[in-house]
């Protein structure tokens, strides 16, 4: 079993959860959507439409803050979560953090 941290993400329900080891965590469509709300339906991945836009929020205000995640999330939404399969996905904590380094890189 792969013990690095990711997100993984179910397509029949659109959950989304945070796993590192044995601990596993939902993420939180509530928090996102407190400071924008996209999709009141809740997270989609492989468009580039709300839901997609929600997912992206999401995940970059659960590992960075705020201000980074409501300035990029667009363009994390084009560049990554646009482009996951239609399935459900894993997406690694590690392809997220070199993209928010190449992103603040560019800054």
């Amino acid at each position: 079993m792969n013990l690095k941290a990711r997100y993984e993400g179910k397509r029949k329900t659109r959950e989304v959860i945070f796993r590192q080891k044995d601990f596993k965590t939902p993420l939180s469509l509530r928090v996102s959507q407190k400071i924008i709300n996209h999709s009141p339906t809740g997270f989609n991945w492989s468009y580039r439409g709300s839901g997609a836009a929600q997912l992206a929020l999401a995940i970059l205000i659960d590992i960075e803050d705020t201000d980074f995640a409501v300035k990029h999330y667009q363009r994390f939404k084009e560049d990554i979560i646009a482009k996951l399969p239609k399935s459900d996905f894993i997406l690694y904590l590690e392809e997220i953090e070199e993209w928010v380094k190449t992103t603040r890189l560019a800054e």
